[in-house]
């Protein structure tokens, strides 16, 4: 994305990837841990 929009897309551009489990991603040293009312119900 960076090569097509330039560095400005940089600092807002978030890859998600499902299989990690929650608190295992982050961006800036921040650890992202999903709310539980966002969770899906199995």
């Amino acid at each position: 994305m960076v090569g097509f929009f330039g560095e400005v897309v940089r600092p807002t551009t978030m890859v998600l990837i499902e299989e990690v489990e929650d608190g295992g991603y982050g961006r800036a040293d921040e650890v992202f841990v999903m709310p539980e009312e966002y969770r899906a119900k199995e």
